[in-house]
């Protein structure tokens, strides 16, 4: 893998065959939200977030980020998913930011409360702010 959309893509496609497996074996149902088009598809607004999964006992909703650098730099448009995904969780559910750090090829988890009480002092995620996200058996059992 030699740039950061090949990354992306990679953890992503992980993601997309989670959804896969479980929309298939009818373990609940998930989702890739999209960007607002118009009808000649031309881009009018990102997406919310990235992934929704619900099953009988869990929801998630949560965004994707990824970083070649020793930390996630939180962007203006990240703040926004940020705030929708801290709505989400104001509700009861999960709502988190999936990070993949390449430098060390770790997965690692925050809820959004967390970077939005970090981001009062910084607006950078390290993985020492985050938990390990091993795999995705958490989602599916």
């Amino acid at each position: 893998m030699s740039n950061k959309k090949e990354y992306n893509n990679f953890l992503e496609s992980q993601i997309n065959k989670v959804i896969k497996y479980i929309n298939e074996n009818n373990l609940g149902f998930g989702w890739k939200n999209n960007p607002n088009r118009n009808y000649q598809g031309t881009f009018l607004d990102g997406e919310p977030f990235d992934y929704n999964i619900i099953t009988p006992t869990k929801s998630y909703f949560f965004d994707c980020k990824q970083t070649e650098l020793l930390h996630w730099q939180v962007l203006k448009k990240d703040v926004k998913q940020l705030l929708n995904l801290n709505k989400i969780a104001d509700c009861g559910h999960d709502a988190f930011i999936l990070i993949y750090f390449i430098f060390d090829n770790k997965l690692m988890k925050i809820d959004t409360k967390n970077v939005l009480r970090i981001l009062s002092s910084r607006k950078y995620i390290k993985p020492d702010d985050c938990c390990k996200f091993n795999n995705f058996d958490d989602i599916i059992n």
